[in-house]
């Protein structure tokens, strides 16, 4: 199976910043988990069109992201790729 380029990046990010050891000064809990929970939820359940997008851009679009979650010993972060 052929890794598309958004699946090639989140895997990137995901080994390079998945091995923090120590807790950045930027690490916080002080987010509003319910309205996370519920992007998490929209982007998963349009994931399939957003691939669909990257693969294909329309007019004017430009700078795709994903945000991903890392998590380590010290807690969790989400970060933009």
């Amino acid at each position: 199976m052929r890794l598309n380029k958004a699946a090639a990046l989140l895997l990137l990010a995901t080994s390079i910043l998945g091995g923090c050891s120590r807790k950045p000064e930027t690490l916080t809990d002080q987010y509003d988990k319910k309205k996370m929970e519920q992007a998490i939820a929209d982007a998963r359940s349009t994931f399939d069109d957003f691939v669909a997008r990257f693969r294909n851009p329309q007019s004017g679009d430009s700078d795709f992201h994903v945000k991903v979650r890392i998590e380590d010993k010290n807690g969790v972060e989400h970060f933009w790729v």
